[in-house]
């Protein structure tokens, strides 16, 4: 089945395994090169800015800055994992077949809950 809407800049296309409709994710699931300079600007911005109240500990501010880029990264990554048309989520099948299967029934359920009452 082919996508009406398209992502110009997608980090990863796919096809679903279960509906076979043509996928794509905006976020990658790693950090890049653009990335890295992002975090490299902010923590020097942010080690400048703190530089006269913690001196040279500053510097460690761009650990923090990492951690918070990595962990967004990954949050964004995730949330667009699940099919929009069918409710699949590959990284709970790929932990746990039973509750995959549970999840998708739930969210079919939900829409013909939703389409019937409308």
């Amino acid at each position: 089945m082919k996508r009406t809407f398209r992502l110009k800049k997608a980090a990863f296309r796919f096809l679903c395994p279960l509906c076979r409709v043509d996928r794509a994710l905006e976020y990658p699931s790693s950090l890049k090169a653009r990335h890295f300079a992002h975090i490299a600007l902010s923590a020097l911005v942010l080690a400048v800015t703190f530089w006269p109240l913690m001196g040279a500990k500053a510097l460690y501010l761009g650990l923090l800055v990492w951690a918070f880029y990595e962990w967004a990264l990954r949050l964004l990554y995730r949330k667009g994992l699940p099919c929009p048309h069918c409710g699949f989520d590959i990284a709970w099948y790929k932990r746990d077949v039973k509750t995959a299967k549970k999840i998708v029934e739930h969210f079919w359920k939900n829409k013909t809950q939703a389409s019937s009452s409308s």
